[in-house]
């Protein structure tokens, strides 16, 4: 489970796509891990990641934000706070 705080409000007109941010994220193996419920471990494809960004805008906005921050799209200070 992953569980995302936000201190105040972030919002940007990023030129990429939800697709774009979930290829980046699948070839990132540090970013993601999936756990199934017999708790076996794997590596979530660019689709996978794609279909739980649809579903869960926080997970979303939190993928877009580390994309973004990779990509030095946002000001280095900008700091995203994230607790297992």
């Amino acid at each position: 489970m992953v569980q995302v705080s936000w201190w105040g409000r972030m919002s940007t007109s990023l030129p990429i796509t939800d697709e774009d941010v979930a290829a980046w994220a699948a070839t990132h193996p540090d970013l993601l891990l999936a756990r199934r419920a017999d708790g076996t471990t794997e590596r979530p494809g660019a689709e996978r990641v794609a279909a739980f960004m649809a579903a869960q805008p926080h997970f979303a906005q939190a993928m877009r934000f580390q994309y973004a921050q990779a990509h030095e799209l946002v000001p280095a200070t900008a700091q995203q706070v994230m607790a297992a």
